[in-house]
Parts: structure tokens; sequence; C-alpha cells
């Protein structure tokens, strides 16, 4: 699998979302885009054909196909949504294009960057220009850092001595601090859109994660986990559930299962669960 390539800066992800192209769904002028309309034509002829073709194929070859096929079919759902007139709910504006900001792993720029992304992630889901989002603050060995430190976070977890005082690494503590502020900051903006009878975090489901837990050892016990917003419903909050020695795939499967999808197991190896946090199910 190849991973998408990210928006790293505000201005590249406005372009994305409200560039070229975009249609604004409250408006009376809306309609479906030509290229979408051209697309689902080019794949209506590659329907057409399937029958011909399949009846020339031997097994192991339909088999193949049929793969091709179901991708063919997810392509031609995805198209079909793309031509229906989407139903805003939130009021809200889109505001002019931000301005370029320095995009790198410097605290102060993240203090500005971060705000920024997460007003436009709130827009972009508001206005169903997309509807699942992933935002990571950094890579994995983050290298976020403080001017003037010459250790950035991962460095710094592996490096700085516990303080014997207080029982852990401070100025490791002071970069998670920062780390649950950008978090918040992106939940504020999702609370702060109202949509019909609640906000857009009251419909949404955002799960926030680290893959580590005491990041000097690189320990895996013990994963911090939290999810935030109600799901329309689905998803009790106000909850701490203290996991224990389960695994962390249950979290997955009851976010899944929130969802609506049909899935009883999930996970891969010893990994792999049927359990689901059942206290925050609703």
């Amino acid at each position: 699998a190849n991973a998408n390539p990210p928006e790293t800066s505000p201005a590249g992800l406005y372009t994305r979302l409200f560039g070229p192209g975009f249609q604004d769904a409250s408006k009376g002028d809306w309609k479906p885009d030509p290229q979408v309309m051209l697309q689902q034509s080019v794949l209506s002829v590659v329907a057409d054909d399937r029958k011909r073709l399949m009846q020339n194929l031997g097994a192991s070859d339909k088999a193949r196909m049929e793969q091709y096929f179901t991708s063919v079919r997810e392509s031609e759902q995805q198209v079909a949504a793309e031509l229906q007139r989407p139903q805003i709910i939130a009021k809200v504006t889109i505001p002019g294009a931000p301005e370029e900001m320095v995009a790198d792993k410097s605290i102060a720029h993240l203090k500005q960057i971060v705000p920024s992304m997460s007003r436009l992630v709130a827009l972009g889901l508001a206005t169903d220009q997309t509807r699942v989002f992933n935002m990571a603050l950094a890579e994995t060995a983050s290298n976020i850092y403080e001017p003037g430190d010459s250790r950035p976070f991962h460095q710094g977890t592996h490096e700085e001595p516990v303080d014997t005082a207080l029982g852990y690494q401070p100025i490791t503590a002071k970069f998670s601090v920062y780390s649950m502020e950008f978090f918040a900051s992106l939940l504020k903006e999702l609370d702060g859109v109202q949509e019909g009878d609640g906000t857009l975090l009251d419909h949404s489901l955002v799960l926030a994660y680290t893959d580590t837990s005491w990041a000097k050892i690189h320990a895996l016990d013990g994963i911090p986990m939290m999810l935030a917003g109600g799901a329309s419903g689905r998803v009790k909050t106000g909850y701490h559930i203290a996991g224990g020695d389960t695994v962390v795939t249950r979290v997955g499967l009851t976010i899944q299962q929130a969802m609506g999808m049909p899935i009883s197991t999930w996970g891969k190896g010893g990994l792999e669960t049927n359990q689901v946090v059942s206290e925050i199910l609703a």
C-alpha cells in the first residue's frame, strides 16, 4: 500500500478543500462536476464489457478480475455520491485563503499551524468535502522541537534522565503537554461548529493515540487511546476505561461497530480480538 502524501501547510489544505472545482452546496447554483460525470460514463463502459470478458477466463483469472471489478464498483459508488448534492446542515462561512506559514516541527510554528489546520478540517467536514481525516502532529519518532533545545521530542524521550524528585522526565512531559494542547485545539474547532441539534463534534468520532506508552523504552503496555465526540449518539462520552492486559485493537473494533460496520472480529495474529469496549457503546 502507498501512503497518501500529506498536506503540511494550511494554504495547501485550503486549496485542496476549497480551491478550483469547489462548489458551495448551500448555494442555489450547485451542479454536478462535469469531470465526475465523465468518469461515471467511463466506468459504465467497463461494467458493460464485464460479462463478455469473464466468459473467456479461467477460474484463477476470474478471481483476480473479480477483485478488480470490486474496486471498480467501489469507484462507481464514490462517483455516484459525488453526483448527489450534499445535504449541508452546518452553518459555516468559507473564509479567504490563509497566508503561507513556515511548515516545520518547531513548537513556535506549530502553535500557528495546528489551529489553522484544525479550523480547515472542521470546515471540510461541515461542508461535506470529506467525511474522514487523519491529522498527525509528527511522523513516527517525532522530531517536534523547542527552539534552543538541541534534542527534539523523540531523542529527548531516550536521552533525558528521569528526575528523581519528580519521578518523570520534565522536558519530555512538556512536549506531551504541547501535544495534548494541539489535540484540544482540534476538538475546540469541531465543537465550535453548530450542526443541527448539536455540534460537529457531537456528530463525529475522533480517535487520538500514540504508538508507545513509556517512550524511553518503547513500551507497548498501557498505550493511551482517547475517543472524542458522540458519533451522533452511538458512543457514550465521559468514561475512562482501564484496558488492563487487553489488546488495543478492541478500540478499533469498537469504533467500527459504532459506525455500523458488520464486523465481529478485528486484528491479526496476537492482536485479533472479538471484544469491544462495551461500556461506551450506546
